[in-house]
């Protein structure tokens, strides 16, 4: 685990979690001196599954959600949650396939 304090008030934290089902976990915390914060989480799965989520906070009440699944068999899938702050909430998902 480290974590990474800028003199621009940039703070990452970051942790690589590895565990004995050849599972990986990378998750970094980036915390901006604009109020913005992003959780980004990437999962590498032993059948060579891989998510990427990407949580991002903006100081303007907006919180997007996106998820990128990219499965073994070629198969991309793209998904974003936006959540605004009037309580408008917006999905979108891409299908690529090979």
């Amino acid at each position: 685990m480290a974590i990474f304090i800028q003199n621009e008030g940039h703070i990452l934290i970051m942790a690589i979690f590895i565990q004995n089902e050849e599972h990986i976990l990378i998750m970094a915390i980036f915390i901006l001196n604009e109020g913005h914060i992003l959780i980004m989480a990437i999962f590498i799965l032993n059948e060579g599954h891989i998510l990427i989520m990407a949580i991002f906070i903006l100081n303007e009440g907006l919180i997007l959600l996106m998820a990128i699944f990219i499965l073994n068999e070629g198969h991309i899938l793209i998904m974003a949650i936006f959540i605004l702050n009037e309580g408008h909430i917006l999905i979108m998902a891409i299908f690529i396939l090979n």
